[in-house]
């Protein structure tokens, strides 16, 4: 069985880190017909580079507005992203 885990501060466990979970396992949850094998996740950056076009005179809102509201959409898009097995394709991105 493949194993695969990502911290939340950084990329990947250290060695140590596999280690003390697969030890876990094997003493805890382990079948004995299965073997387990960490292997580190791949992780996939995505960055936009977007152009914003507005019409002034149908806000009331000023550029620093309407960029921080955008801003803090795509944030709290993002933070969706970040789980496992989430998917950016069909994202309303």
């Amino acid at each position: 069985m493949f194993i695969s885990a990502k911290p939340y501060d950084r990329a990947k466990l250290n060695d140590q880190e596999k280690k003390e979970i697969s030890d876990y396992l094997d003493r805890n949850r382990s079948v004995m017909t299965v073997q387990q094998e960490f292997i580190d996740p791949e992780i996939l950056e995505n960055s936009k580079e977007m152009v914003l076009y507005y019409n002034p005179q149908m806000t009331s809102r000023s550029t620093e507005d309407i960029e921080s509201l955008i801003m803090g959409s795509i944030s709290t898009y993002s933070a969706t992203l970040n789980t496992f097995d989430s998917s950016f394709r069909f994202s309303k991105f």
